[in-house]
Formats: C-alpha cells, structure tokens, sequence
C-alpha cells in the first residue's frame, strides 16, 4: 500500500483548492496557477483576485482567469491583480449584473466569448497593450454604450460587438487591420465614430458591411470633424472593402494618385455622392464599390490606362446618368472597355501638356511633350563602347503639372588604341593600357624586334602598359626578340604562340605567364633575359621556370668592360659549360676549383678598372688568379690578368692539363678545336670588333650579360642546350 501511494503522489502534478471563497487550479510542475470555476460554493457579489496565494507553504502568482470560470454567475464587480496576463474564453459569459470591467494591464488578447451577454455591462477599459478582440467577444452587451479601442489593437474578430444595442460611441485606433464580420452588427444606436487618421482607417479590412460601424453612424467624422467631400490622401495605397459603405455625408470623392486597388463595396451605399474623380493609378476596383451612389452627375477617371473594371462597380442608374470624363489619349480605351463604355456620355479631356527633356552631358539629348498625369516610358541608357553612363535616375511615373528634366552622362571608362601596329584597351580607372593585338593585315610587319612600352600617353593621360591579353602576337612568325616592361604583370594565353622568338627581355620576374603563352619552341631554345639578380625570384618564385635558357641583365656600368666571358655548371656531370659561339654548341670543363658552388650565380666577367682587366666571379663576389697548376684562387681584391703567349685574353683552368678554356675579347676571333674529345675554343688575332653572344649571334657590339649556373646544389627544372 505504502508503495501504492508514493506512485500515486508521484502521479499528482496539479490541484484545484479554495482559498477564500475563490477555486484556484494549481500545476504543481510549472506553478501555473488561474482562478477556476467554484460549484461548490458559486462565485456572487464584488470578487476581489489576489496576486498571490499560499498552498502547502508554497506562495503561487495568480497569473490568468481560467476558461468559464465565473459562467453565468451573479458577480457585480470583479478586481483583478497586475499579475494576470490572460482571460479564458467565456470566462465571464451571462454575468447579467456585471456593471464594469476593467482589463488588467498586461493581458494582450480577449478571447471567444469572453464577456458576451454581460447585459448590464455599462462601462469597460481596454489596456493599451491589447491587440485582439475574439468572437464574440463582447456580443450582447446590451448596456455598453461607449468603446475606445486602445492604439495597440490589430485584429477584432466576427461578432465581437454585435448586439450592443446601445452602443453609441466608438473610438478606433490607427493601427488597427482587420475587423471581423458583424463585429458591429446589430447596434443601431451607433452615431459617432471617432477616427483619428483618415489614411489608416481607408486601409481597413472590413470583412462584411456591418463590419463597419459607419454603416450604422452615417457619418465620417476624422479628428472630431465632419467630412462631406472626402479627398484620400497620398499615402494610402488601397482602400479596404466597406472602407466608407453608408456615409451618407459624403457628397465628393477623390481618390488619392497613389491608391492602386479599390475593395468591396468601398463606398457602396454613399446615396448622397454627386462627384467622383479616381486618381491616375488605380489599376483595379472590385464589386459594389460605387453601388447604389445614386445620385452621381460626374466621374472623372484620370488612369491612361483602364483599370480592371468589376461589371457591377457602378450603379446601373450611376451610368446611366452620370458623364465620364477621361483623358484625350485614353478615349477609345474607355470607349470599348466594360462597363465604362455604358456611361451616359465619355468626355475627352485635353490635359495641359509639359515638357520631358534629357541632358546627356549638360547637350539636349531627347524631348517629349506629354500630358499631365500621361504615362511615361523612360528613355533607355545610352551607349557608348568604353563609356559607362549614369543618370536617368529620377524620371517620374507620370508627367507632374510641370516641365521635367533628366539628366545623364557618358563618363570614358576604357577606348582602344593603335600605336605603331599594336592595339591597346585604354582603362580610365586606373589609367592602365592592356595590349590587345596586332593589325591583322599588317601581320607580317612584325619581324625583328618589338619593344613593348611601358607607358602609352594619349590625349595628355598618361596609361601604364600592364598586360599583354590572349592571343596579342599569336603566329607573328617573323617575330624573334621581344622586350616586355616592368609594367607588365601578366601575359595571356596563346600571347605570343607561333612566334620565332630567339630572345625575350622581362624586366619584372613576378610577371604571370601561362604554359602557353610562348609557344614550347620558345620556351626550349630562346634566351629569357631577367633583371641582375632576380634568378631566384623569377625561376623558384615566377613563372619563369618555363624557359630552359635564363640569363641576367648586367646593367651597362663603367666597371665593366667590353670583354665578357661566361660559363656554366652543368646539373648531370657538374662541370662548366660554356657555349660555342660559332659552332652554337656548349663546350665543357670540369675546372672548377674553389669555385664557390654556393653562389647563385657562378659567372665571370672580365672587369676593367684603373685602365686594367680583372677576372670576376660574380656568384662569390670575388676576383680570380691561378697558379702555376692551373688552379682558381678567389681573393676579396683585384690581381691583375696577365695574358698568355702575347695574347689579350683569359683563360679559365689549365689549357696544358687539356681542360677546358675559353677567352674572348674585341682581338680575337675563335675557331674550334678538339682535345681527347672535348670541345675546346683556341682563340687567334686578327678581327677586330667580333663578339660573340650566348645565343650564337655575332655582332660589333657586346653584350652585357650572365648566364645562370646549374649547381649540384641547386636543383632545377632547367636544362643547358
């Protein structure tokens, strides 16, 4: 038993208990706690709630009025605490001597029923705070003979003032939306409805006509004033249905230029209306919305564009009697359109027309005349190629009572360019220049060399060359040495495929190429020439790793003289690789004694200073001397070159032990000779002024250069040919 009833407590989560005559039901789980109905001792008299109450040694919030809990009691006066915040439906349903109610301050919605048939209901205060009455829910209230609904309120559902017999005054708030069908039916009493703002009461949804207690008031009165000629104001969008049904004080109507639909029945039942002018943007008007305006001479209908007309918007005796006055452009539309053409007489009006002009760039561009209140179709942007337009920005819906002017402006964002054969998109923001192609016809002109600018000045701006775009030089086969600027960051596809290129000359190693923006020819066997230093930057960090052959630019100084001599390290055997000028061949040796193999770039140079010629490693930074075995002593200072046999040459490593040796200068001209195999270069006087370059080419003058060695150190996707 004992384990029976500890299951049973277990199971218990809320009581019903009295205290003080008032029945509470209490969730013992959430502490929910409402004042519910007492048959054992029904509620009477003057109920006085309070806020809290005390079960079991627990304090509980009363916080709501329980469904039917004071159901046809005989209760004259009910005081509720700040703590309650709902009302359940019929809670105070046929309490015929209740005399006034006033709802507590943080209760937002009262339900179904709530009050309804409380006959001797005279007096009751709605909190603000309240934004629905329910059905019914003060239905039959015969004794309310005044209302105000707080400004909160949104929705009053069906019936929920209906038969208030009594009921004369009714003050509605702007923020209300909807209102229910019947809410007011039945209340004949009705004279005064207090509507504070004309533009939220035309936006009411009146869902039936007794819906709207105008239709038992008569009258319009807005902020305490009668209305007789009701002018809808700009701001209102649509009229809702039943909106103004039965006032019978109106003897105008203007509906406002930007109401766009007219609801049901709107003014359906306004006998005493003789005029009616419908604003130039209503686009519809919905059934029964003039019905029964008996007594209308005159409608004027200012839309250019017929609205979407309900067969039954008009009074039959209305068209019958009334004319119709439309625009001179809109006639024939009216003339032939349901049931407009069923007017007495249509009478074409001649608008005052105004002026419609577009500037572009302060000139006249276009000019209309319209008629006011005439439709107007924008004048579509002007184009202009490498001009982006701004403007037309505030062209109205429809002509205004006044001449209108637009205006607009081409601003240059980008134009082409031809200089010297070549085509360049000019941009305006930034002030940079594309290269964009070559004259088709003029193709074959491009032989030799092309230097790229790095500026283009035009009209007095200046633009800076930044890319070379697909396909600018694609098959200029007689092209073979081009010079790309520092400007330059990237080179597009197929830029330069089909080209002969021998030489390409970048001066920034961070520009972006892509696998086909030289053809692969290009890329095996012409000579990339980057900026002094910039090896690593192009190969390991650029783009460039591409080209097999890369040489440094050696800026022209007063160090160097017109004598260079160069090798390399090939990355199989590890020897040093010079190339034969005139057999276009590479000669190897495998001299390289305290070379510094570390050094980036393991090149010599012969340098004249102080009127004499130095040997110069340039990757350790270091002049050279041999000794009398042939071996290369690097030191921090100069030690004078003495030349062999009379000659003025160099040699690199020891001639006598058959390695490898290389000199060149403006004296001597080279021929070939061959040692147990290897490729050697024997040097005799006799031709002035000949040099021979890295790429084979001969010519009267040097050039300055450095060919990248190939260390076992330094790993690369390069190879020497």
């Amino acid at each position: 038993m004992f384990a029976i009833a500890f299951l049973w407590s277990l199971m218990i989560h809320a009581v019903t208990v009295e205290i003080d005559g008032i029945a509470y039901y209490i969730n013992l789980k959430t502490g929910l706690t409402e004042v519910t109905s007492n048959a054992a001792h029904p509620y009477s008299g003057d109920i006085v709630i309070p806020e809290t109450i005390v079960y079991e040694g627990t304090q509980y919030t009363v916080t709501g009025i329980g469904e039917k809990a004071f159901f046809q009691k005989d209760i004259t006066s009910v005081t509720f605490p700040k703590s309650i915040t709902s009302i359940g439906a019929s809670a105070f349903m046929y309490c015929q001597v209740l005399d006034s109610i006033e709802i507590p301050e943080h209760v937002t919605i009262i339900p179904t029923d709530a009050f309804a048939s409380c006959q001797n209901l005279k007096h009751v205060r709605l909190p603000e705070g309240l934004t629905e009455i329910g059905n019914s829910a003060f239905n039959s209230c015969y004794g309310l003979d005044s209302i105000i609904i707080p400004n909160t309120m949104k929705t009053i559902e069906d019936w929920a003032f209906a038969g208030c017999e009594n009921l004369s005054y009714v003050k509605i708030p702007q923020q209300l939306k909807t209102v229910g069908q019947g809410a007011f039916g039945s209340c004949p009493s009705l004279a005064y409805v207090d509507i504070p703002d004309l533009s939220s009461w035309a936006m009411i949804t009146f869902n039936n006509y007794t819906a709207n207690p105008l239709y038992y008031a008569k009258k319009l009165i807005v902020n305490g004033e009668e209305i007789t000629d009701l002018v809808i104001p700009d701001d209102v969008t649509y009229i809702g249905g039943n909106a103004f049904r039965c006032c019978m004080n109106l003897t105008s109507v203007t509906i406002g230029n930007h109401v766009r639909s007219i609801g049901l029945g709107a003014f359906m039942e306004c006998s005493n209306i003789t005029s009616i002018i419908i604003g130039e943007d209503v686009t519809s008007i919905d059934r029964l919305v003039f019905y029964r305006c008996t007594k209308v001479n005159s409608v004027t209908s200012y839309p250019r564009k017929v609205p979407t007309t309900a067969s039954d918007a008009f009074d039959a005796n209305l068209l019958e009697n009334a004319n119709l006055y439309v625009a001179s452009t809109a006639f024939d539309n009216y003339y032939r359109s349901d049931p407009w053409k069923n007017f007495k007489e249509i009478i074409a009006l001649d608008f005052p027309k105004h002026n419609l002009s577009y500037y572009l760039n302060d000139v006249l561009y276009k000019s209309y005349t319209l008629e006011e209140g005439e439709y107007i179709t924008p004048e579509p942007a002007p184009e202009k190629d490498g001009y982006t337009f701004s403007g037309w920005s505030e062209i109205p819906e429809r002509m205004p009572k006044q001449d209108v002017t637009v205006t607009g402006s081409l601003t240059l964002t980008s134009q082409t360019f031809m200089q010297n054969g070549i085509h360049y998109q000019l941009w305006v923001k930034p002030q940079t220049a594309d290269v964009t192609g070559v004259t088709i016809e003029n193709i074959s002109d491009f032989s030799g060399q092309i230097d790229i600018p790095s500026t283009l000045t035009v009209d007095g701006t200046t633009f800076d060359v930044t890319s070379i775009g697909d396909l600018s030089f694609h098959m200029c086969e007689s092209l073979n040495s081009v010079s790309i600027p520092a400007s330059v960051t990237n080179i597009g596809k197929q830029a330069f495929e089909g080209c002969m290129l021998q030489n390409v000359f970048v001066e920034n190693a961070y520009t972006q190429i892509l696998d086909n923006s030289f053809s692969q020819a290009t890329y095996n066997h012409a000579m990339l020439y980057i900026p002094k230093d910039k090896w690593m930057e192009a190969v390991y960090h650029g783009d460039f790793w591409r080209f097999i052959n890369i040489r440094e630019i050696v800026t022209n100084t007063s160090n160097l003289s017109d004598m260079q001599a160069y090798t390399m390290m090939d990355r199989n055997t590890f020897g040093y690789m010079v190339y034969d000028a005139v057999n276009e061949r590479t000669a190897m040796t495998d001299a390289y004694y305290n070379v510094d193999e570390n050094a980036l770039n393991n090149c010599w140079q012969i340098l004249k200073k102080d009127g004499n010629d130095y040997l110069y490693n340039i990757g350790a930074s270091k002049y050279a001397t041999f000794n009398t075995d042939g071996q290369i002593t690097l030191t921090e200072y100069p030690v004078t070159i003495n030349m062999e046999n009379g000659e003025d040459g160099v040699i690199i490593g020891n001639n006598t032990q058959k390695q490898w040796a290389f000199v060149l200068n403006n004296k001597v001209q080279a021929k070939d000779v061959i040692i147990d195999s290897v490729p050697t270069i024997d040097f005799v006087s006799g031709v002035a002024n000949q040099y021979y370059q890295m790429n084979g080419m001969t010519s009267t003058k040097s050039h300055k250069g450095l060919v990248i060695i190939k260390s076992k150190d330094r790993k690369t996707r390069k190879t020497v040919r």
